[in-house]
């Protein structure tokens, strides 16, 4: 009973200075929307991805993650240093004026359609895709029923340009019958492959 209390204590300090961070982070960067050239509307939905303690440096490292609506922009982060309470160093990448670049908030494909429109083009025929598990409707491991390893899904925002996030379905995956890894990022309107990349 005692090893639970501490355990619960230590969760719940762990998550009280996630959220002191986290508002510490939204209040600079309302601060200092003119800085970044944001909207309020741009930093309404950030999202603390990861926060590392140096024990050395006495530092906070926090990966800060943009979104709109819930769904994150692909590779639109923040990296914010937290030191004695304070923010010191902000390397941002956050887009402006999301609003009026986003193209849906709906995907058209599903998530096991898009990634038949992948497998094809890579020329994988005979897969039986399954949503195994789901953090979310936006964050899913699939099965395609060739092989063990699963895919990694998740429904983001990829920007084609300074201009333009597209919807898109976003893959991490094994190629059944090979040792290559792909990421790969999809339309979710249109099937379009915005993105591939083989990584191994």
């Amino acid at each position: 009973m005692k090893k639970i209390t501490l355990l619960g204590v230590f969760l719940l300090s762990v998550a009280g200075f996630s959220q002191t961070n986290k508002q510490k982070i939204q209040t600079y960067f309302e601060n200092n929307l003119p800085k970044y050239g944001l909207t309020s509307q741009d930093i309404s939905d950030l999202n603390i991805r990861s926060e590392v303690y140096g024990n050395g440096t006495k530092v906070t490292s926090c990966r800060v993650v943009q979104r709109y609506q819930g769904t994150d922009l692909y590779q639109v982060e923040a990296s914010v240093a937290v030191k004695d309470g304070q923010i010191f160093r902000v390397e941002s990448s956050f887009v402006n004026n999301i609003a009026s670049k986003v193209n849906a908030v709906q995907p058209a494909l599903s998530v096991t359609n898009a990634i038949a429109r992948v497998y094809n083009d890579l020329g994988v025929t005979g897969a039986n895709f399954a949503v195994q598990s789901s953090e979310s409707a936006k964050s899913l491991i699939l099965s395609d029923g060739l092989q063990e390893d699963h895919i990694l899904a998740k429904l983001v925002y990829y920007a084609v340009d300074k201009e333009h996030l597209k919807l898109a379905w976003h893959y991490d995956f094994y190629q059944p019958g090979t040792s290559n890894y792909w990421t790969t990022s999809i339309d979710a309107l249109n099937g379009q492959i915005l993105e591939k990349i083989i990584l191994l």
